[in-house]
């Protein structure tokens, strides 16, 4: 009310506060009282704080189903309207960010406000609109494009998931490959020593801690692939670091594709609840053969 150019009085509760809360043009004398028999029952400011307190409660808890039917010709007025004047969503939306469900408005308490139903209906057409530009500017306002846009989402989120699944396996295989190479190659000398000495098993007793990890090393990296003849750490590092950055790319990009998937698919969901109400859980090709809803 402020914002609109509106002095207000009386709208604290507790000791000392005034029964009523009363409101008064800038530049004008005299105040209007918000009581039954002036402005009406829904503007006593007990009235007006139970209607503040049930709208915080539904934009916390947010359920996305709606049953409620618009007005197709209003919708379609508008819709033109914005098409050819290209007014700007965030005058309807006034700069802040619309969830992407819609208020659910079936219940109870709607039925017993006016002033929470049209709250809720305004509520619900500036969400719709948001969604209506947001799709518009992602070229996927038809339906056909939508879906196509979630279902290439959905797969390249599974495929880059998959991805990380196993570049962590080869992570943690290679990882063991890299600890046998450099075990290899720290312990080469005594195996070298050993095939030139004559007396094996003196020199064996000496050194046979070295020699068994020489040995088991090497045998790991044949099992493993790797050519100990021309076995190099650089590469094997270099080949090291590439997998931990693949998998740290992926782990970062999965997850925004999914996100962008659940967005759209709420958008989807959203945006045909609002045009055809109860019938949204047709089809969506289906429902624009029964209904012409050109946008």
């Amino acid at each position: 009310m402020k914002d609109k150019g509106y002095e207000i009085k009386g709208e604290t509760f507790g000791e000392g506060a005034l029964k009523y809360i009363a409101f008064r043009p800038y530049g004008k004398d005299r105040y209007v009282r918000g009581r039954a028999s002036t402005l009406g029952p829904e503007y006593t400011k007990e009235k007006i704080l139970e209607r503040i307190r049930e709208k915080a409660e539904l934009l916390l808890s947010e359920t996305p189903a709606h049953s409620h039917e618009y007005n197709t010709k209003s919708l379609h007025d508008y819709l033109r309207s914005y098409e050819s004047r290209k007014r700007p969503i965030n005058e309807m939306v006034n700069n802040t960010k619309i969830p992407t469900t819609l208020i659910d408005t079936s219940g109870e308490k709607f039925a017993k406000s006016i002033g929470l139903s049209k709250w809720a209906d305004k509520e619900n057409f500036k969400r719709f609109a948001a969604i209506y530009a947001e799709l518009g500017n992602l070229g996927l306002q038809s339906p056909e494009a939508l879906e196509n846009r979630i279902r290439e989402l959905r797969e390249q989120a599974h495929t880059e998931k998959r991805t990380v699944i196993n570049l962590e396996r080869e992570i943690k295989e290679f990882k063991m490959i890299f600890i046998n190479a450099d075990s290899f190659l720290k312990n080469k000398k005594y195996a070298e020593e050993y095939n030139n000495v004559k007396n094996k098993d003196k020199y064996y007793r000496s050194h046979y801690e070295h020699l068994d990890l020489y040995w088991g090393s090497a045998a790991y990296l044949k099992n493993s692939g790797i050519d100990t003849k021309t076995l190099d750490m650089k590469k094997l590092q270099d080949h090291y670091r590439k997998l931990i950055a693949d998998k740290n790319t992926l782990s970062e990009s999965y997850p925004a594709k999914e996100a962008e998937c659940q967005r759209l698919k709420e958008m989807r969901d959203s945006y045909n609840q609002f045009l055809y109400g109860p019938d949204s859980s047709k089809p969506v090709l289906q429902r624009h053969k029964d209904k012409d809803i050109s946008l």
